[in-house]
């Protein structure tokens, strides 16, 4: 499977085989531009999950889980400080 990166330089390097370096650097640039912010964490102070969402937890210690909200139940995570949605599609 390609990271991040690898699938970036592919799509740039598709433009600079026919020459096109502006437009290269470009797309790649606002590829990751949007691969950072679909990754940003969401504090917990600033938004809740809703209920039904799949998402990754960040605790105070570090460590991460996968949860599925149901009903109120993210306020049992009391030392939770992030949280970011799990897309699966």
């Amino acid at each position: 499977m390609k990271d991040k990166y690898q699938a970036v330089r592919e799509i740039g390097n598709s433009y600079r085989k026919r020459g096109e370096e502006a437009i290269a650097l470009n797309i790649e640039a606002t590829f990751l531009a949007g691969i950072e912010f679909a990754e940003q964490w969401i504090g917990v102070k600033d938004e809740l999950p809703k209920q039904g969402d799949d998402i990754l937890v960040k605790f105070k210690d570090g460590s991460i889980i996968a949860f599925t909200v149901i009903a109120n139940n993210f306020s049992t995570l009391i030392d939770a400080v992030q949280w970011r949605p799990i897309n699966r599609k």
